[in-house]
């Protein structure tokens, strides 16, 4: 089982022993004002109905966040003491656990952090060995430039790719135009032509949602992520095919 935890938002994907794809749901709210990351008690009430009622299910459970504190860092420097000089700069003064992981195809080391009581909850009450951030699920479609917009509840998780990694970031967002103003100003900082570079996009994204009839208006090549492309989905796959990318990616 793969849960994917953000602030306000939640979903899962279920697969047996064989990688079979059993189940997925997503339990996000309409609006957050004031998104908080599930509680840990939900979390494993969750998995304990879900595995509990699919006796073919894998019992390992692998957890994805969105965390929307993150940064990255250059993987030859010394990304302990950069990441501990980031958050001193940059975070409110709560207990923080950081998060150390080695980006593909990429010369970024990517730190997120997250709440520090929450996150050793994890490791006790779901035995989870490891948190991954959802960027590291977030693979080039195409080997040219090109951006991608990955929604999980009111999170959006920004990367840009040509070859490699050059940008990521994760916002909060409440209305659609927040989101096309996020994108335009993604384009606008690296002076891309939005009538040029492509955004793709995948998550909790359909294709009559106001946000991608706006940015239909301001970037001309906008196209929903196809599947990972070691992803194998049967024909009878109930939910569009871009939902649920961060959970499928291995």
């Amino acid at each position: 089982m793969t849960l994917a935890v953000g602030p306000g938002a939640l979903a899962y994907v279920l697969k047996d022993a064989a990688g079979k794809l059993l189940g997925a749901q997503s339990f996000y709210p309409a609006s957050s004002t004031d998104p908080i990351l599930p509680p840990v008690e939900a979390l494993k009430e969750l998995v304990q109905k879900v595995q509990g009622s699919s006796p073919h299910s894998s019992q390992h459970t692998r957890l994805i966040a969105y965390s929307p504190h993150l940064t990255l860092l250059p993987s030859a420097a010394d990304t302990q003491a950069l990441g501990r000089q980031w958050r001193n700069l940059f975070l409110p003064p709560q207990p923080v656990r950081l998060m150390f992981k080695e980006l593909s195809d990429s010369d970024y080391t990517l730190c997120f952090a997250l709440p520090a009581t929450w996150a050793e909850a994890l490791h006790t009450q779901l035995n989870s060995p490891s948190i991954d951030h959802a960027l590291q699920h977030l693979p080039a479609i195409v080997p040219t430039l090109h951006v991608r917009a990955d929604f999980c509840g009111h999170n959006l998780l920004l990367a840009a790719m040509d070859h490699r990694l050059l940008y990521a970031n994760q916002f909060h967002f409440e209305h659609p135009h927040d989101v096309v103003y996020l994108i335009l100003a993604l384009f606008h900082q690296y002076q891309w032509a939005n009538d040029q570079v492509p955004l793709f996009l995948s998550g909790d994204i359909v294709e009559n949602s106001t946000i991608v009839q706006l940015l239909r208006r301001y970037v001309r090549h906008v196209s929903f992520s196809p599947p990972p492309h070691d992803i194998h989905l049967e024909n009878n796959y109930p939910w569009p095919k871009h939902f649920f990318h961060t959970l499928l990616v291995p």
